[in-house]
């Protein structure tokens, strides 16, 4: 009977350390559990913070385009851009040489004629002539001078 009893009272106190065991392994999976559920939260903040930097992103974008439709370059004088500067995409600092201009308020130009075409022009005759580099353009002028040498 005392055998009996020693092995109930082992028994129960293995049972008793197998629950206490249990209720360690329930503590252990319910702060796992919070840890887990505090990990979420904080991937959830970093999603929102990634989200607001791409929406931050995206308006600095807008604006950027908006500022770039915005951009005029204004000549000094009126005239032909005859040669350009700067390569598509590249970044241009302020007072940068952007291009090449030919003022044609007064331009002098030098043209050959045969010997039968003298007689059909006269200094102070208006003309009318095109470039083989602006062959759309018409531009109009009062013939100066006739040099006799070529």
């Amino acid at each position: 009977m005392q055998l009996q009893y020693l092995k109930g009272e082992i028994a129960l106190k293995n049972s008793i350390l197998g629950l206490e065991r249990a209720i360690l392994n329930v503590d252990n999976t319910i702060l796992s559990l919070e840890r887990s559920r505090e990990d979420i939260q904080g991937s959830e903040l970093s999603v929102e913070n990634a989200l607001i930097a791409v929406e931050r992103s995206s308006h600095d974008v807008e604006l950027s385009e908006d500022a770039l439709e915005d951009t005029l370059i204004k000549a000094k004088i009126g005239g032909i851009i005859t040669a350009k500067s700067f390569q598509e995409g590249e970044v241009i600092t302020a007072g940068a040489v952007l291009f090449q201009i030919i003022d044609i308020k007064q331009v002098e130009i030098k043209i050959q004629l045969g010997e039968g075409d003298l007689p059909m022009i006269s200094e102070g005759q208006a003309v009318v002539f095109t470039t083989p580099g602006y062959r759309d353009i018409e531009f109009s002028g009062i013939i100066e001078r006739i040099s006799w040498t070529a």
